[in-house]
């Protein structure tokens, strides 16, 4: 369940990357967003073949750094059926729905990263992104912690995210988040996409769970 913090610090907006007026750079005027490799965001699981880091972390895929928690800028979206293999039989079952986002990093100069929620960690997504619904406003609207919880099933110990209000964020980052979406963002959620598929950290079929009615 995402939830508002009581007490919460305004944003700095200082020394990020402004994609509001942004030209394109001399030489590089047919570069096609899709082709930008954007960092993926991984939830580290007992049997994730990532040999850094420890159960319940995050891993960045392209700076290879360790984190407790992750705060991002949500811009948009794409939802899809994943299949997965059964880690006992090596059978291939049902597919089962995720999230991959298309964030900002604010910790690093606005830059775009993905994160895709599955398994027990797409309720928990599926709850965020409900929740910005009903009350008609976009995702980069609030500042989102990614955490994790530990949880205990049938297949033993696995983790699933969670996603947590920090703060509202201010017009510049509001500005700056639109502009990005509109030039960049459609077309990048997009990118890569079979690729995506095969990332994030599937480990079990109790991970993927069941989705409910």
């Amino acid at each position: 369940m995402v939830e508002k913090k009581a007490v919460a610090k305004p944003q700095k907006e200082t020394g990020l990357a402004s994609f509001e007026n942004r030209e394109p750079v001399e030489g590089m005027e047919g570069f096609d967003p899709q082709d930008l490799v954007v960092p993926l965001i991984k939830l580290i699981h007992p049997s994730s073949e990532i040999d850094k880091g420890e159960s319940g972390q995050f891993y960045n895929s392209t700076t290879e750094e360790v984190m407790d928690s992750v705060e991002l800028i949500f811009v948009t979206f794409r939802r899809e059926e994943k299949a997965f293999e059964d880690p006992k039989t090596k059978e291939m079952k049902e597919p089962k729905p995720q999230y991959t986002f298309l964030c900002l990093d604010p910790n690093n100069k606005m830059f775009p990263t993905k994160i895709i929620a599955r398994g027990t960690s797409f309720f928990a997504a599926r709850l965020m992104v409900n929740n910005f619904l009903q009350k008609g406003e976009p995702l980069y609207n609030q500042l989102i912690r990614v955490g994790s919880v530990k949880k205990t099933g049938k297949w033993g110990t696995y983790y699933a995210m969670t996603f947590e209000i920090v703060n509202e964020t201010g017009l510049a980052i509001r500005q700056n988040a639109s502009a990005f979406y509109k030039k960049f963002g459609k077309a990048m959620i997009q990118s890569n996409e079979e690729e995506d598929k095969k990332e994030g950290a599937v480990v079990d079929e109790e991970d993927l769970g069941d989705v409910p009615a």
